[in-house]
């Protein structure tokens, strides 16, 4: 497996998910709402192998090249991480795990120049996400808690 991900002299960019970018976007700024009775171990486990193994997956294989060139990593977690969310055990989780791991490589990496940084979004009143909250079940109540939750609003 290992020698399928190499590329010599190549950048190689990983931009999306198991089923296109745009879910993974929208499963990065939006988690479903999960009670942790609800969520089996073989979804928990999926949501590992997306959120936390396909990071490490990336570091391993790109750490070469980018200590050679001094290069950086930027990994996208989620304010979840820090703050938490309700109905988000799983979400929160992995996503907590990635940025463990961000600081961790941030620290191991120091020393061969590569700078390990990630971003930790919230939800952001954009077009695209006024127009995911107008396909919810009940879109004034998502609507009204994105307007809350803004800046802003506080």
């Amino acid at each position: 497996m290992a020698s399928g991900l190499r590329y010599p002299g190549r950048v190689v960019i990983v931009t999306g998910g198991t089923r296109g970018i745009g879910e993974a976007v929208v499963r990065e700024f939006d988690p479903p709402e999960q009670q942790i009775d609800d969520v089996g171990v073989e979804d928990f486990r999926r949501l590992l192998d997306l959120n936390v193994l396909g990071y490490f997956l990336t570091a391993k294989f790109a750490l070469p090249h980018l200590r050679k060139t001094r290069g950086n990593i930027i990994n996208v977690s989620s304010l979840v991480s820090l703050i938490g969310q309700k109905c988000a055990v799983p979400y929160g989780a992995t996503k907590g795990a990635v940025t463990a791991m961000t600081k961790a490589m941030a620290i191991d990496e120091s020393k061969y120049g590569v700078r390990v940084n990630s971003i930790l979004p919230g939800n952001i009143w954009t077009p695209m996400w006024e127009e995911l909250a107008a396909q919810t079940a009940n879109p004034e109540a998502t609507i009204q808690a994105g307007t809350e939750a803004q800046a802003s609003a506080l």
